[in-house]
């Protein structure tokens, strides 16, 4: 507790002042807790309880250990780095199998927690529901992939709907393009039209015809685009 004390000073968690309330705290939780509910620390164990719920009844709901508190609360609370979790990589890589989904890699992790929890596969109680669990399996697997093919087809569909949708979508924004320059080359057309009634410039004559041969071109181009249309939304309907 002193090492620690000296840790926490020199990184300015906690003042010195407060060092040697916390020490007397310290020896007051050994004697008159510690010493006195000696079973439920001799026969704590890691795997069945959390040393932090533990210290934290004892300390937090007693006001003589406030400061004591306050210092072992910083301690549960530091890091300590990532061993865990590089020894859950290390068991990942055994379990590793080419092509193998995550939802096998979850099973079998908790398969080896469980084992390594109980001290062994010797350790796991084989029970009815285990057994009835086991013979269910392939049931259950066919039911699984009979959903993951449902699911397969769904997407599918919906993936096709949404192209139809856009495509659709291009089609009708393309028809009010042609729609407006069809207008376009007519106003146009009628333009040059006059210009050549008042001026007799044959010139301008060509023009318009040139013009109007334009619109009549995308005018069969608008009825393909129309034709299109309608079948895309009576398909789209349909689905």
């Amino acid at each position: 507790m002193k090492r620690c004390l000296q840790i926490l000073v020199e990184a300015k968690r906690i003042s010195e002042d407060e060092c040697d309330v916390v020490v007397r705290q310290y020896g007051q939780y050994i004697d008159e807790v510690v010493a006195k509910s000696m079973p439920e620390y001799k026969f704590f164990k890691v795997s069945d309880s959390r040393v932090d719920s533990l210290l934290y009844e004892n300390m937090n709901s007693n006001q003589k250990f406030d400061r004591l508190w306050k210092v072992v609360r910083m301690l549960l609370l530091l890091s300590h780095g990532q061993a865990s979790v590089e020894r859950g990589f290390s068991v990942n890589r055994e379990l590793e199998v080419v092509n193998l989904q995550e939802g096998t890699y979850v099973a079998q992790r908790i398969i080896c927690d469980y084992i390594h929890s109980v001290g062994g596969l010797m350790n796991v109680v084989i029970s009815k529901a285990l057994l009835a669990a086991a013979s269910g399996s392939r049931q259950r697997y066919q039911m699984d992939q009979d959903q993951k093919k449902s699911m397969k087809v769904a997407d599918q569909q919906s993936m096709k709907r949404k192209a139809d949708e856009e495509e659709l979508t291009l089609l009708k924004a393309k028809k009010q393009r042609l729609v407006c320059g069809i207008e376009s080359l007519k106003e146009s057309a009628d333009s040059f039209a006059d210009q050549a009634e008042k001026n007799g410039d044959l010139t301008l004559v060509a023009k318009s015809n040139s013009m109007r041969r334009s619109a009549m071109e995308k005018k069969k181009e608008l009825n393909i685009i129309d034709s299109c249309i309608a079948a895309k939304t009576l398909v789209n309907k349909n689905n």
